[in-house]
């Protein structure tokens, strides 16, 4: 438009300002004249009126929160007294003002057209990445629909709009393009293909850049210009820092995990508005006070409270409006919900449900973390703080938990993450504290320790679970549900040990089991099995559900394989399909089919033929565990607890006792007493990995030493 005015007459000037600088009596006129237009204020204002000069206003969002309101309020209407039939102009703003604020539409009214620029679409999203990055259109297709791809794999069951909505902000797209412009230029263009979404830690550097902003850019300015950093003490001074923002948001995200989400869901018949802001905090309760902004705030800050040098007429005024700044910030933060036209009640609501899973997630690893603390009252944290924010089922609640989402969101959290992880091998370790043995506590536990780490191999396109030791000597069930992790594919596991678990509703693919333990495992509710290779040993199998196996290897042993259990149940339906089964389960399950025909099926199946897949004999079972489970617990030798051991390698009493005699006749172990069993010097040279660790010593370069023990103890264990 600038360079068009110079040759057309006809098309105005743009003059370009930023609201804040004009907020004054002929303002926008004196200004213009400031910025070289030497001419009557009255004659500028004619220019404006006539369409001569076009005043493009920016930030209004500035001017219409706190003190400054009252005099937009006369700024704009004498702005649009200005404009006459042949004038023009924008007046631009984030979308809370133009779209819910009526101070804008009360001063200007019909005489100004309203236009919202959304997030970049399709298209938008290309052109972004090419312009920011300096790739060709082909290579930003590439990165662009990376992003798009795995968006979509991460919000499980989100819809394209809300995928749009998430990749297409600007703020997003910028910490993306970031993230590519540090790549060497030389394999920029290439990275495409080996990009995973979460593997920087792209939310987190979004969020620290909204927050950052909005606490410098937007905030500060005017706080400090109506002099409340001088008038207030304490939190009061500056109470939009990035950590105090993060305070008030997770504390409102909370509030709505501990809710539910039910208010939005019980009125959502009514009005559809309210099914998507289903992570929305709202005021209406049946069973308390209708909830505003300033109690949070006021809450989580403190009462504000005015130096003493504030005078006392003035203080109470001036702590109000404080808070009346600090509540129009929060409303209009970039990171809130703020489309026009929202549904009664709503306090408060995420911009994109990606936002409201994230602060959850760091919420989930704080308490975690916390309740691992030694001598912790345990079963009052961790397991009472899932149940009350939803992110887990109760036991006898029937509908899945609407935020348990968020668990996709830990694997973000990096330091977070890491912290919990450390603290969970701790609780889950050889020396639990017994004050801190909880069944239920170990069982939640070990649920999520296990879906962190199926989520985290299915966001890197499968992985491989090694030595997993989820406290088989405890009384705890793990359960994998849909929830928790929707789909397991391209996964191996490796000498796991499990004790209880239940698969509920869990499509598996392509997953191969090697060389693992489970007291139980329990299918449940309607799954699909497809090219699942199970090798291991189950002392307790039970098929239930609407479960359909295909095309799998069951090579199952122990107990479980010489008797299977079928839930006879209403909705019961085992269907087996092309699988491969070891002879004894095959024989057990032919006979469950013939006299439970309704209940289970098998089609095209057939016994695995002896010697065709590889398993370890339970002599090199044992050792494996031993070596693998052998720490020094600030000893100098390397030792096991006896009970750990038993456990573990899922001995008898008496088969343990014939065990260990073996291995203290081979000078592997000291004489074991009642608690502890210890190596020997000698044999210290031969420990290796039991859990098969890439990188670590194998059975192979010690065969010569345990092969001959492992002989004698599998004499022990098939007695």
């Amino acid at each position: 438009m600038a360079k068009q005015s110079e040759f057309e007459p006809s098309v105005g000037i743009p003059a370009y300002a930023e609201l804040p600088l004009l907020l004054h009596t002929d303002a926008l006129e004196t200004w213009l004249s400031a910025q070289g237009i030497h001419l009557p204020l009255a004659d500028i204002r004619v220019l404006i009126e006539e369409g001569i000069i076009v005043p493009v206003l920016d930030a209004l969002d500035e001017l219409v929160r706190g003190q400054a309101r009252e005099g937009s309020r006369m700024f704009l209407n004498r702005l649009g007294q200005s404009f006459g039939p042949r004038a023009r102009g924008v007046l631009s703003s984030r979308d809370y003002y133009l779209n819910l604020d009526p101070l804008v539409r009360d001063e200007l009214g019909d005489r100004a057209s309203y236009l919202t620029v959304g997030y970049f679409n399709r298209q938008g999203r290309r052109r972004y990445i090419q312009v920011r990055t300096g790739l060709s259109s082909d290579h930003a297709a590439r990165w662009a629909h990376q992003l798009e791809t795995q968006a979509k794999e991460a919000l499980v069951g989100a819809g394209d709009e809300e995928i749009a909505s998430l990749v297409g902000h600007p703020l997003f797209l910028d910490a993306f393009c970031q993230m590519i412009e540090a790549i060497p230029d030389a394999k920029r263009a290439n990275e495409a293909a080996t990009f995973q979404l979460r593997s920087p830690n792209i939310f987190g550097e979004i969020l620290e850049r909204v927050l950052t902003r909005e606490h410098t850019e937007k905030f500060l300015p005017s706080w400090r210009g109506n002099g409340y950093e001088s008038q207030l003490a304490d939190r009061w001074k500056d109470p939009f820092t990035p950590a105090l923002q993060q305070l008030i948001l997770r504390r409102i995200v909370l509030m709505v995990a501990q809710r539910g989400g039910t208010d939005a869901l019980k009125h959502s018949a009514e009005d559809q508005r309210y099914a998507r802001l289903r992570h929305g905090l709202f005021s209406f309760s049946e069973t308390e006070e209708p909830l505003t902004l300033q109690q949070i705030i006021i809450e989580e800050l403190g009462e504000p409270e005015a130096e003493p040098h504030v005078p006392e007429s003035e203080r109470e005024a001036v702590c109000a409006h404080a808070v009346d700044v600090v509540v129009e910030a929060i409303r209009s933060h970039t990171l809130a919900d703020t489309q026009p036209d929202q549904p009664k009640g709503l306090v408060f609501a995420t911009r994109h449900r990606a936002y409201f899973d994230y602060f959850l997630a760091q919420a989930v690893l704080d308490e975690l973390i916390s309740s691992l603390v030694p001598n912790h009252q345990l079963d009052e944290n961790f397991v009472l703080w899932c149940i009350e924010h939803n992110i887990v089922e109760h036991s006898e609640q029937k509908e899945a938990p609407p935020f348990a989402s968020c668990l996709d969101f830990v694997l973000w959290h990096r330091e977070e993450l890491a912290d919990a992880v450390e603290e969970t091998a701790r609780y889950l370790g050889p020396e639990p504290a017994e004050a801190d043995f909880s069944e239920e506590l170990a069982s939640y536990i070990c649920s999520l320790a296990l879906a962190l780490l199926l989520r985290y191999g299915q966001q890197r396109g499968g992985t491989q679970l090694v030595g997993f030791d989820a406290a088989s000597d405890r009384q705890c069930t793990i359960s994998v549900n849909a929830d928790i992790v929707p789909t397991i594919k391209n996964l191996r596991i490796d000498s796991c040990l499990f004790p209880d678990l239940t698969v509920d509703n869990v499509d598996i693919v392509d997953v191969d089991v090697v060389d693992s333990e489970l007291r139980s495992l329990r299918l449940d509710g309607a799954l699909k099995w497809e090219r699942v290779s199970l090798s291991a040993q189950i002392d307790e199998l039970v098929l239930g559900g609407r479960a359909e196996l295909e095309n799998c290897i069951l090579d199952v042993h122990g107990a479980g394989a010489d008797n299977p259990q079928l839930d006879l149940g209403r909705d019961t339906k085992v269907t087996m399909r092309g699988c491969s089964l070891s002879p004894v389960l095959y024989e057990r399950l032919h006979d469950l089919s013939r006299d439970h025909g309704t209940w289970l099926q098998l089609s095209d199946c057939k016994p695995i033929e002896v010697g065709t897949v590889e398993r370890y004999s339970p002599g090199r079972k044992f050792v494996n565990r031993f070596v693998n489970l052998s720490k020094k617990h600030g000893h100098p030798e390397y030792g096991v607890f006896r009970e750990k051991l038993k456990g573990r390698s899922l001995a008898t009493s008496m088969s343990l006792a014939a065990a260990l005699e073996v291995l203290a006749r081979n000078r592997v172990i000291e004489s074991a007493n009642a608690t502890m069993v210890k190596m020997t010097k000698d044999a210290e040279p031969y420990r290796y990995s039991g859990k098969a660790a890439p990188g670590q010593r194998s059975y192979d370069e010690v065969a010569e030493f345990w092969d001959p023990i492992v002989t004698e103890l599998d004499d022990v264990f098939r007695r």
